[in-house]
């Protein structure tokens, strides 16, 4: 009989920084978020942007010290446009559940709010030629960017 310590010899153990553990997460919190607008599941969606917000408040003492990663901007950019678009068709909307519309309404006051703490940055992103309908919040579009980790995977 093996025990479990012989079983885990086999495997290689990656050690990873605290700041990538937190951008990893994020970064997988915002692939769930674009698979949930795809599909049009708005009250998903609300919670993952709260996960989202939540797991960068707790990289605080990170961002503090490395800045907000730029994949946050870019993410916070699709997610104004992807709203506006949900709610620019009326006919979808109103065959949407009640609770999905809901989620809809409150996500588009979210993103209204976020955007306006996070103007200037925002800014840049959109001067940088980020088209928020087309382009991946995830990849990185200039090689001095901070979310080189996002390539090793």
């Amino acid at each position: 009989l093996k025990s479990d310590s012989e079983d885990s010899d086999d495997e290689v153990r990656v050690v990873k920084s605290a700041k990538d553990r937190r951008w990893e997460a994020m970064a997988s919190t915002v692939k769930s978020m674009k698979n949930h607008i795809k599909i049009n599941d708005w009250n998903a969606t609300v919670t993952d942007f709260d996960n989202l917000n939540k797991s960068l408040t707790k990289a605080g003492a990170i961002t503090m010290k490395e800045g907000v990663p730029k994949f946050y901007y870019r993410t916070l950019l699709m997610l104004e446009a992807q709203v506006g678009k949900a709610l620019e068709d009326k006919e979808a909307k109103k065959k949407m559940s009640s609770t999905n519309a809901k989620s809809l309404n409150s996500m588009k006051q979210k993103v209204r709010k976020h955007n306006k703490e996070h103007e200037g940055p925002l800014a840049e992103v959109k001067a940088a030629g980020f088209n928020a309908l087309r382009d991946d919040p995830l990849e990185s579009d200039d090689e001095d960017d901070d979310d080189d980790w996002l390539d090793d995977e």
